[in-house]
């Protein structure tokens, strides 16, 4: 009783252990043990095709990811062109803004036309005189004109503005629009290029799995003949 306990405790002792041993193994050491066991009794011209499958895979995954880079080139260009209307764009509405600012401000000549305005009111305070009193209507009307003029050149800067500011947001989100694109197909293009790494590997593991197969025939070759000559 005592021996077959402890040959059970030494069981499970070795059981855990290995176990233990097989969780701390790094993934690819288990991987490339699992593909050696997979393929020891696959024949050479099994492996051979194969290869011959991966290749053909290898060219049609290339082919689709040459499309994807002429669609990625496109949503390029079409980025290029987006950011170029977008700063034209910009540079339009800061002009624009920088105009209405200017506008907005009195300048020199409606200083001088007030200051004439209230010369001649002075005047006509201490000697009434009609030539004074027309010029005085005339000089009013010049800043009437003046002021309707600006008023109208500040609204149709302020259509102009509102109008570019609509075509910068719609910019905005063609650019927003392209990016996501850009980001999928450069997504969709990074998984093509990991599944042709992966494919290629796996061709280098055939071939080698199939020059060690090689080697082995040769040596077995090799024995079988120096057997048969000793036999001779």
């Amino acid at each position: 009783v005592e021996v077959k306990n402890e040959l059970i405790n030494n069981k499970v002792s070795y059981v855990k252990r290995k176990k233990q041993e097989a969780k701390e193994r790094p993934a690819y050491e288990e991987y490339e043990e699992k593909k050696e066991d997979d393929f020891k009794n696959i024949s050479i011209k099994a492996l051979t095709d194969k290869i011959t499958e991966l290749v053909n895979k290898i060219t049609h995954i290339e082919e689709k990811r040459h499309k994807l880079y002429k669609e990625i080139l496109q949503e390029e260009e079409k980025l290029n062109k987006y950011q170029k209307a977008h700063n034209s764009n910009k540079y339009d509405i800061n002009n624009i803004k920088k105009l209405f600012k200017e506008t907005k401000q009195i300048s020199i000549i409606e200083k001088a036309l007030f200051s004439i305005l209230g010369i001649i009111l002075i005047l006509l305070l201490f000697n009434y005189n009609t030539i004074k009193l027309l010029l005085l209507i005339l000089i009013i009307l010049i800043i009437l004109l003046i002021f309707i003029m600006k008023y109208n050149y500040l609204n149709n800067l302020t259509d102009a503005l509102y109008d570019l500011e609509i075509d910068n947001l719609i910019i905005k989100k063609d650019i927003e629009s392209v990016n996501d694109n850009l980001y999928n197909l450069r997504y969709k293009e990074g998984i093509l290029k990991r599944d042709i790494i992966h494919l290629k590997d796996d061709i280098t593991f055939y071939n080698n799995v199939i020059s060690k197969k090689t080697n082995r025939n040769r040596t077995y070759r090799r024995e079988n003949q120096e057997t048969y000559q000793k036999r001779k």
